[in-house]
């Protein structure tokens, strides 16, 4: 580890990469960060956009889904999910050490929809079975219309994150996301409180908070 992330994780903070792609996957550049002691990956689709359009390492993928006659839309799914699933191995083995406390990577549902919160939920639903590792978060921007698909999601034990504005009038997502992980216990004999994990991510600062 280098002397300030030692510093940071002997101070208790978990430290995150908000950054990948595709060749920082080939070229092992993450495993040697998470060797360094990085504990965490979040993305976002201006993340992935520049990996996508500034590497040709995603050539061979591309073209078998355009050979496939894959959908737009289905492609982006396709071409992130694999990044994050590959992230989400090489962090694996910093989720089991810790219990799963860390070692999680991120994969945002596309804002684009955070009005909407059928398709939101859907999408995260998505999400969560096409990459299918259990160290991953599906991250919902924290719209009034994404709190009821940030509760549907924790009630069904998929792992989230949540990006929070800060000012007076966001919605107040820690006590939802609190009642729906309450509400998942007393109905699901599959949940427990320890199966349950969420972090949100405030702007300007981030706090992860882990609910158990």
């Amino acid at each position: 580890m280098t002397d300030s992330i030692a510093r940071l994780r002997e101070a208790g903070v978990s430290v995150w990469l908000d950054d990948l792609s595709r060749e920082r996957l080939t070229t092992g550049s993450l495993a040697a960060l998470r060797d360094r002691g990085v504990s965490g990956v979040t993305t976002n689709p201006t993340i992935f956009a520049k990996a996508i359009t500034d590497s040709d390492a995603y050539e061979g993928q591309l073209r078998d889904l355009e050979l496939r006659q894959v959908a737009t839309g289905q492609v982006l799914r396709e071409l992130t999910a694999a990044d994050v699933r590959q992230a989400c191995d090489v962090l694996r083995p910093v989720h089991d050490a810790t219990g799963g406390v860390d070692g999680r990577v991120s994969i945002e549902v596309d804002p684009r929809i955070a009005h909407d919160t059928q398709r939101t939920i859907a999408e995260a639903r998505a999400l969560w079975w096409l990459v299918d590792r259990p160290n991953m978060f599906v991250k919902i921007p924290a719209a009034k219309q994404g709190i009821p698909a940030i509760v549907r999601c924790v009630s069904w034990a998929i792992r989230g994150s949540t990006s929070i504005d800060t000012r007076p009038s966001t919605p107040p997502v820690a006590s939802y996301t609190g009642r729906s992980t309450s509400h998942a216990c007393r109905t699901s004999a599959a949940v427990s409180s320890r199966s349950i994990w969420s972090v949100a991510a405030w702007r300007n600062f981030r706090s992860w908070t882990w609910a158990s």
